[in-house]
């Protein structure tokens, strides 16, 4: 799934998940694999190495250079769900549904214990 859709751009989609890290609190490496999946995990190697260097800085830690811990991924899974948008085929136009995302989470979505 990685920065892979139809028109819209690489910026516009590391955008997304900055706003979606700023509007629920997260750090930007737990926003990046709710929206995108985690790609450091052992046969995922070859999604590794077609990330773009923009790509891979949001699953790192701007203090160590490592790549940075994530959460749950039960978590991530259940803010990805929120992030698509209800049509799923504005997802290759307009992108994820950040907004509604954020709402899920403060509506409840940050006290699930997954």
């Amino acid at each position: 799934m990685y920065f892979a859709f139809g028109t819209l751009g690489g910026e516009a989609l590391l955008a997304a998940v900055r706003w979606l890290a700023e509007g629920t609190g997260l750090p930007v490496s737990s926003a990046a694999s709710a929206a995108y999946g985690y790609p450091f995990t052992v046969g995922r190697e070859k999604d590794q190495a077609r990330l773009p260097a923009d790509v891979a800085a949001l699953y790192t830690d701007p203090e160590t250079g490592e790549h940075a811990d994530t959460w749950s991924w039960r978590r991530a899974e259940a803010l990805r769900q929120p992030l698509m948008p209800a049509h799923p085929e504005d997802l290759w136009v307009t992108g994820l549904d950040v907004d509604a995302a954020v709402a899920w989470w403060d509506a409840g979505g940050r006290d699930l214990e997954l």
